[in-house]
């Protein structure tokens, strides 16, 4: 048996044990956020369009998202109520399976349930994970393929070649591929994830063959095969159908998100900024504090320093990975943090480095509960010190329930809903009507295509280009838009 990282006491748990203990954590978290999730839109802009383009099947931005739409829409399809429900619901239940992810990878690091249950709740109560857990963004399933990578490459550096581990690499690169397919920031993690390879590989006899190389490299192209999905469903016109993606040139602008730069966020925040910087760095901070509240992040960067302590490797994995993906990120992106507007769009590429965090809050917690337990307290009295644990160590997670419970319940938000419906009713009839602007394009393209208000208005969108023009050939001849034309827009 190999032994965890950080062995809290001789005590082990066996696996029926953890998978049950997984199975009622992922459970829970996904019954709370579906009693606090929005039964429509719950934000407008590009949750509003991921939320069309999953619940119609159609080709969201750039670089398309297909595992998120695929997902999105058979929950769409499959459930009771509002399409937008549907794909609420797909992603309140990625964000509950990264939940139960993490509360694996903790067991595996500290072998101890009650702590890695204190650890993965932490996390599933803390703001923005929650929040985003009910937004329909990428956030939730990329948190979820994160924690799905850390526990397949963890034993990799804590046991030297155990038997599985042939199968584990195969796994590894199957869900490394499927991860890319959601979104390209998993590569923030990659360079922990390929340390944790070569130290197994510098310890491994025989080396692998190039049959093992081989089969690695089939199952990662197998897992970037959702790919696929974007130019095949392109090639029906959806409705929703961002790049028109009808040949391999725009198919390869999509993937790369040339539109927006390909490494940056957007272009307008591309070249460096001092101020921005500034700006970013102190709301990564702020944001730190309202998720975990301040003796979260104090146990989390104290579970960190034990990390470092106990397994420098382990630390460098996990350590870098929430510095890539929080504060470099950040800073790489340019963007500052100095308006509501430019915070909203930032916050949401925070919960990947707050998932990380979430393995320090877990170690942290884990530490706490033995040191009450081999305090003089706990020695006297084993019975007393072990429930003062289980209080201590479970006050975090509840505390975080109840102070984020009213200001994440969207039971009955409709605000999205109420303001596009609000503009449809204000147009003429048989209108044509040009849009700018995601926060009421798409919302008003969610309503009318998937809940079929005001059919007779065309709604377009007034930024045109070469794809939108075939776009609009297809689905409004009746415009009379000439092929390789672009029509512009005058006051």
């Amino acid at each position: 048996m190999q032994r965890p990282l950080i062995r809290i006491t001789k005590s082990g748990f066996n696996k029926k044990t953890l998978l049950v203990t997984g199975l009622l954590v992922v459970l829970g978290v996904f019954g709370l956020y579906a009693i606090t999730g929005s039964p429509t839109l719950i934000s407008c802009g590009d949750s509003a369009e991921m939320t069309t383009a999953a619940a119609s099947f159609g080709v969201a931005h750039a670089p398309g998202y297909p595992l998120f739409t695929m997902g999105g829409g058979i929950f769409a399809a499959i459930l009771p109520g509002t399409p937008a429900q549907g794909v609420n619901l797909f992603n309140a239940f990625c964000g509950a399976l990264a939940v139960g992810a993490m509360f694996f990878v903790l067991a595996l690091l500290t072998e101890q349930v009650l702590p890695s249950i204190a650890g993965a709740l932490t996390l599933g109560f803390s703001y923005h994970f929650w929040l985003y857990s009910h937004v329909p963004e990428i956030s939730a399933l990329n948190a979820l393929f994160m924690g799905l990578l850390l526990w397949l490459a963890i034993p990799l550096v804590q046991g030297k070649n155990p038997p599985s581990s042939i199968k584990r690499l195969y796994a590894m690169a199957l869900v490394a591929g499927l991860a890319f397919s959601h979104h390209h920031s998993i590569v923030f993690l990659l360079p922990g994830i390929l340390f944790c390879f070569l130290l197994w590989w510098k310890d491994r006899s025989p080396k692998l063959s190039p049959q093992q190389w081989g089969t690695m490299g089939l199952f990662l192209l197998l897992g970037l095969t959702p790919y696929i999905y974007v130019p095949l469903r392109a090639q029906a016109m959806p409705y929703m159908n961002a790049g028109t993606v009808t040949d391999l040139s725009r198919f390869i602008d999509h993937f790369t998100r040339r539109a927006y730069g390909v490494t940056s966020l957007t272009p307008e925040y591309a070249p460096f900024n001092e101020a921005a910087l500034e700006s970013v760095l102190g709301f990564f901070g702020h944001s730190l504090v309202k998720s975990f509240s301040w003796p979260g992040v104090i146990l989390g960067l104290f579970g960190f320093l034990i990390l470092l302590w106990k397994s420098p490797k382990i630390f460098l994995v996990v350590g870098s990975a929430w510095v890539l993906a929080g504060p470099f990120f950040l800073a790489w992106s340019g963007m500052p943090a100095n308006t509501v507007v430019l915070r909203a769009i930032l916050e949401r590429f925070l919960v990947a480095s707050f998932f990380l965090f979430a393995v320090g809050v877990g170690i942290g917690l884990a530490r706490v509960a033995e040191k009450i337990k081999t305090s003089g307290f706990g020695r006297s009295f084993p019975q007393g010190g072990r429930a003062m644990a289980v209080g201590v160590i479970l006050l975090l997670p509840f505390s975080l329930l109840a102070h984020h419970f009213q200001a994440l319940k969207f039971s009955n938000f409709n605000l999205c809903e109420i303001y596009g419906r609000d503009l449809l009713a204000s147009l003429s009839q048989n209108a044509v009507v040009f849009v700018h602007g995601d926060n009421s394009l798409f919302t008003l393209w969610y309503l009318q295509r998937l809940t079929g208000a005001r059919p007779d208005v065309k709604i377009l969108n007034s930024s045109m280009s070469p794809a939108y023009s075939d776009h609009l050939r297809f689905h409004f001849p009746e415009l009379g838009i000439a092929p390789g034309t672009t029509p512009t827009l005058q006051n």
